[in-house]
């Protein structure tokens, strides 16, 4: 049997017993509308960051990397990993769940600390060009002070910590790091932020995701194939 198919048995026998209890709906619900909630703040309110006066920090590591637009790599890359991420875990609800609440936690802290650090963007900042951003979210509007901490590597590390497949999770690792080293060629995010990112991802991991995710492996059918534990 090829690993395609271990993940659709996995998803017909966990979706099946998801969708069973009228709880889980409700925790769905409550999951969707969290999420979009916090996607509805960063649409309403970074366009207000830029209107702030920041703080232009010196970052040491940027000054070795001259500065080049590397736009499409990191686009590519990002989403490639959310990609896989999300695919994967499709056929895992509860897990699924897990993550949209994990993940939208860490951009709610991040939209908090947005709110108090008003930062300038670095020195040879170059422009990122994000098409689905920009026309979701941003609604073309060039933004550039959403800063500390960088919401690329939430996305890369949230994906890492919570992926539970071994190989997978190797990739999203070093997926994660050359996204950081990407973003300082692009000089569109300080040291710091993206540093910071992996300290509230992995904090916040530790306080609430691990303790829920080990307890859903208990709860739906896992493939070994798949989860390679």
């Amino acid at each position: 049997m090829e690993a395609i198919d271990h993940w659709y048995a996995d998803f017909k026998y966990n979706w099946k017993k998801f969708l069973s209890k009228r709880s889980n709906f409700i925790e769905l619900f409550f999951c969707v509308i969290y999420f979009l909630f916090v996607s509805f703040l960063f649409k309403k309110y970074l366009v207000v960051y830029e209107t702030i006066p920041g703080i232009q920090l010196y970052d040491i590591l940027l000054e070795y990397f001259k500065p080049a637009d590397v736009s499409v790599y990191i686009f590519v890359l990002l989403y490639t990993i959310i990609f896989y991420n999300y695919l994967y875990l499709l056929a895992y609800p509860r897990m699924l769940v897990c993550f949209f609440i994990f993940y939208a936690t860490c951009l709610f802290i991040r939209f908090i600390l947005l709110t108090f650090i008003n930062l300038e963007p670095p020195l040879m900042y170059q422009e990122f060009s994000d098409p689905i951003l920009s026309s979701s979210t941003y609604e073309g509007i060039k933004i550039t002070k959403d800063l500390f901490f960088s919401g690329h590597m939430v996305t890369a590390f949230c994906s890492y910590f919570a992926m539970p497949n071994r190989t997978l999770k190797i990739v999203f690792l070093l997926g994660s790091i050359a996204l950081a080293i990407l973003l300082i060629i692009q000089h569109v995010h300080y040291t710091i932020d993206i540093l910071g990112a992996y300290v509230a991802v992995f904090l916040i991991y530790r306080v609430y995701y691990e303790k829920i995710y080990n307890h859903s492996k208990l709860t739906y059918q896992y493939s070994k194939e798949i989860t390679n534990y």
